[in-house]
């Protein structure tokens, strides 16, 4: 039996790693964000992706976004339109003692091949409140400073945001824009301005 030549097969890993190295890199360097508007000509909330890589039928993974409203929004489950990546909503917690002045959604997809274009938001998924009425202040989930599974009130609801490659690699970066909604543009027979959130939050 012949013993390994060290030597030839350091060498050969090296070369390896030489040549695959470059787009492991470049994989693990590809991230997406997220954010929401209210969009005034249809009535709805968006959430878009935005990527900073370009790639065609780049194969999303399993994928979790959730939404924080401010806790006047009604309590039942958000009317969800979706599209390629087929999101819907998956939990919900109102007003739990960790945030009682907020309501959490989460919705949940099982992933899709899309098409990025390097810092061109993509549009996920859109929703609105069942009474169709607009509330400022809504935003995106921060993992960082929002509620986790373990505190009070959460019911072991786990609401943070990921997004995989079907390598399983984290995608999701960070949130942008995400100060809460404005209802620009929009009719006062469908809006409550953040005024009237805040005030009512105080009482």
């Amino acid at each position: 039996m012949k013993s390994l030549n060290f030597r030839s097969f350091k060498r050969s890993v090296i070369i390896l790693v030489f040549f695959i190295w470059p787009s492991v890199s470049a994989l693990a360097q590809n991230h997406i964000n997220l954010t929401l508007r209210w969009n005034s000509k249809s009535g709805v909330y968006d959430v878009y992706g935005k990527p900073n890589f370009t790639a065609q039928d780049y194969p999303i993974g399993p994928t979790q976004i959730s939404i924080v409203c401010p806790k006047i929004v009604p309590n039942k489950n958000l009317r969800t339109i979706s599209y390629q990546m087929g999101f819907s909503q998956i939990d919900s917690i109102f007003e739990p003692l960790a945030a009682p002045q907020s309501d959490f959604f989460a919705f949940q997809s099982f992933g899709a091949k899309l098409d990025f274009i390097e810092n061109v938001e993509y549009l996920l998924f859109s929703f609105r409140f069942t009474d169709n009425i607009c509330r400022e202040g809504v935003r995106i989930f921060d993992n960082d400073s929002d509620p986790n599974y373990s505190m009070p009130g959460m019911s072991g609801g786990d609401f943070r945001n990921a997004i995989y490659s079907v390598m399983s690699e984290e995608l999701y970066n960070i949130n942008y824009d995400n100060l809460g909604s404005v209802c620009d543009n929009c009719p006062k027979e469908i809006c409550i301005p953040f005024k009237l959130i805040k005030n009512t939050n105080n009482d």
